[in-house]
């Protein structure tokens, strides 16, 4: 018998917080960072327990709030190569042509039309370019 999702998340946070007092000090003294006006606050918790990642230079290229909630949509399906690929679809069992629609050479995949295909990152290098970026596209 499998312990319920709430069970299994308490003790996957114990867990978590048992291995951060390891470089913070005591459990204790987590707990007394998480408090808000003297009370425990679970979103003060949350905060601590999610792990510190280093901010990307180009996040303000596709994070910001003037961006249309249908290209923030589509810039997800990528970001989770959900997109509707040549590969994807046949997978999915749709008989589509196999070849990549730019340069009609190899399998249309997630892979090949946004980092192999010659015409899609000869694109891509103009746009980085135009936005100031100098760097090589890549996987």
């Amino acid at each position: 018998m499998s312990a319920s999702w709430v069970v299994r998340k308490i003790l996957t946070s114990r867990n978590q917080i048992q291995q951060q007092q390891q470089g913070t000090g005591s459990i204790h003294a987590l707990l007394e960072k998480a408090q808000y006006e003297g009370k425990f606050s679970i979103q003060k918790m949350y905060l601590l327990l999610l792990p510190a990642y280093p901010r990307v230079e180009w996040r303000h290229l596709t994070l910001h709030s003037k961006m249309h909630p249908r290209h923030k949509f589509t810039l997800w399906l990528a970001v989770r190569r959900r997109l509707a690929t040549v590969e994807r679809l046949q997978k999915f069992g749709i008989v589509v042509p196999p070849d990549c629609v730019f340069c009609g050479q190899g399998l249309e995949s997630f892979t090949h039309l946004y980092f192999a295909c010659h015409i899609t990152r000869g694109l891509w290098s103009r746009v980085c370019a135009w936005l100031g970026y100098q760097r090589q596209i890549q996987n």
